[in-house]
C-alpha cells in the first residue's frame, strides 16, 4: 500500500486543524489530541497526530531559523525594512524556481498554483520598487521644506544638518 504525500490531518476541517495546532503549541500530548479529534468523528491514531506535530514542529523551527538568519543579514548590511522584504522576495521565488527545476516532470506540482505564487511573488517585488521610489520622493520633499523653513529662520548649516540627519534621519 503506498503511503498518501500528504497528512491525513490536512483532509480535516480548517478550523479543526487550527485547533490542533493550538493544542500542539499549547503543549497537548499526541494521545490528548487524537482522543479531541476521535471524539469530533474524525478517525485518526496518535502515530499520524505524531508525524503531523513534527512536521509541523520542523515548520516553526525552520521559519525561526531563517527569521534570526535575516536578523543577522539586516543588522550586519543595514538593510531597511523594504530592501528586506524585496531581498526576501528574491529568496522566494529563487527557492520557487530551484523547487519547480529539481522536480522534473512536474507531476505532483499544481502548475497553476506555482504560476500564480511566482505571478504574485513577482508583482509584490514590483510593488516594494514603487513604494521605495515613492518614499524616496516624500523624503527629499520633505528635506526641501525643512531646509527652506529653517534657511528662512537664519538657522546655521550644522543645525539644519543636525535636524535633517540625526533627527529625522533623513539623508545629507
Amino acid at each position: 500500500m503506498q503511503r498518501r504525500k500528504h497528512h491525513k490531518l490536512a483532509e480535516f476541517p480548517p478550523e479543526l486543524v487550527s485547533a490542533v495546532k493550538d493544542q500542539l503549541q499549547h503543549g497537548a500530548t499526541y494521545a490528548e489530541v487524537t482522543a479531541w479529534l476521535n471524539e469530533r468523528g474524525q478517525a485518526i491514531g496518535k502515530s499520524s497526530v505524531a508525524r503531523y506535530a513534527r512536521d509541523f514542529q520542523a515548520t516553526i523551527d525552520y521559519m525561526k531559523f531563517v527569521r534570526d538568519q535575516m536578523a543577522v543579514i539586516v543588522q550586519q548590511i543595514g538593510l531597511d525594512s523594504t530592501a528586506m522584504q524585496d531581498v526576501a522576495t528574491q529568496l522566494a521565488l529563487t527557492q520557487l524556481f530551484t523547487f519547480l527545476m529539481k522536480t522534473g516532470e512536474l507531476k505532483d506540482v499544481d502548475h497553476l498554483k506555482a504560476i500564480n505564487a511566482v505571478g504574485h511573488l513577482t508583482n509584490s517585488s514590483a510593488r516594494m520598487v514603487k513604494l521605495r521610489a515613492e518614499q524616496a520622493q516624500k523624503e527629499q520633499e520633505k528635506a526641501a521644506k525643512i531646509n527652506a523653513e529653517l534657511t528662512r529662520r537664519k538657522v546655521d548649516p550644522e543645525t539644519i544638518r543636525y535636524v535633517r540627519e540625526e533627527l529625522l534621519g533623513l539623508a545629507p
